[in-house]
Formats: structure tokens, C-alpha cells, sequence
């Protein structure tokens, strides 16, 4: 299983789709050393890059978000670790439940979905009907919150998409991140 990464009090919690890596962990004393080493990996690769940037409005950084998979455990499998490859929607609906309890569990102040799959499977676990969750178009409602939950979800593109140019859809998120962070500040 594939813990987050970042601060796990963080005020805003960033949701992308599913771990591209496994975690071997009789490397690491805890979670604490893994993310000591991760983190730091992140923050230099395109993901951590954005989020920063998507952070700039605010005064926010990397290191005061949480940033965590819809899905828990990796979908590709290895063979030598004895991990079996996974279909996607069935490694959702096995961990779907974690994904919950660690958004509860934080308590931030709002969530950035991260693409379409993380949007709608964050969606799906606050109460959203699924029919409603997966007519939701990453590319068109960007910087949006368009349900009601008891925290609220602002959609955004995944840093590794190229269907709408970065100088696009960037300031809309930085400015719903700023007016979701001005407004839990009032």
C-alpha cells in the first residue's frame, strides 16, 4: 500500500490517481523515513513542481499540504515482489474506504483533485452519485466546486496533461485555491 506524502496535518490535500510506484517496506523504519526520502524526490519531479505552483496565490507551500492516490495500492504489478496486477476500478473499490478516513482523519480545509479519475472517485467518496461524478469534465469545469461536501473539492487538471495549456487552466486553480484558502482564513 502506497501512503501519502507531505504533511499529514496539511491544510489542503492534493488527490492524483493512483501510485506510479511500489513501496518496498522492509526499507524504511516508518513512515516518517520513507517520506524523508520521497518527499524530497517529489517536490523536484514535475507533480511536486506544480503543486508549488498551484500553490503560489497562497501562503502555502509543498511542505504544508498533504498530498495522497484515490487509489491506495499500485495497479501494476510485480512480479518478483509477488504483487499481482490489478484492474483499476477494482483496486478502487477495495481501498475506497481508506481514501475517506484519511480525508476525514486530516481534517484540511479543502481538497484539489488531481485529473479525471482522482476527481471523480474523490467525488464519488463524499457523496456524489457516481452518474453525476463521472459527467464531470476535468477539462471544462477546472478551478470549480460544483457539490456540496463537508470539504470542499476544487477540480483540477493533472500536472501531466496536454489537452489545455498550462497558462490556461494554472491561474484558475491558483486563484480557487486562494479564494478557498482566504476564505477558511475569515
Amino acid at each position: 500500500m502506497n501512503p501519502g506524502l507531505g504533511n499529514p496535518n496539511g491544510e489542503l490535500v492534493f488527490v492524483t490517481e493512483e501510485p506510479r510506484h511500489l513501496v518496498d517496506w522492509d526499507e524504511y523504519e516508518g513512515w516518517e523515513t520513507y517520506n524523508e526520502e520521497w518527499m524530497p524526490r517529489f517536490a523536484e519531479a514535475s507533480g511536486g513542481r506544480m503543486i508549488d505552483r498551484l500553490l503560489e496565490q497562497t501562503r502555502l507551500n509543498l511542505k504544508d499540504v498533504w498530498i495522497t492516490d484515490s487509489i491506495k495500492c499500485p495497479t501494476k504489478g510485480d512480479e518478483h515482489r509477488g504483487i499481482p496486477e490489478t484492474e483499476t476500478e477494482e483496486a478502487f473499490e477495495c481501498c475506497r474506504a481508506y481514501l475517506r478516513r484519511e480525508l476525514e482523519a486530516i481534517e484540511p480545509i479543502g481538497i484539489v483533485t488531481l485529473g479525471k479519475e482522482a476527481t471523480r472517485r474523490t467525488l464519488e467518496e463524499f457523496g456524489v452519485p457516481e452518474w453525476k461524478a463521472k459527467r464531470v469534465r476535468v477539462t471544462k469545469e477546472y478551478g470549480e466546486r460544483p457539490f456540496d461536501s463537508s470539504i470542499p473539492v476544487v477540480i483540477s487538471l493533472h500536472w501531466a496533461q496536454r489537452t489545455v495549456e498550462e497558462d490556461e487552466w494554472v491561474p484558475v486553480i491558483q486563484a480557487a485555491i486562494a479564494d478557498l484558502v482566504e476564505s477558511e482564513a475569515r
